[in-house]
């Protein structure tokens, strides 16, 4: 059986995990929190991204 990889996933500049943000009382009475990837996705090839009708 031949396996075809037809998405690629990477992180932008070598960074694997979230970046996190957070600040006390900006609207609400609390803590709000800002998480964020940077990340890319690529379609290698287009044979394995099709929807079947079914049978």
């Amino acid at each position: 059986m031949k396996l075809l990889i037809v998405i690629k996933f990477t992180y932008l500049d070598g960074v694997e995990e979230p970046f996190m943000d957070q600040r006390e009382g900006w609207s609400v009475d609390g803590t709000e929190f800002k998480v964020r990837m940077d990340a890319g996705v690529k379609a290698l090839h287009w044979r394995g991204l099709y929807k079947n009708a079914g049978g």
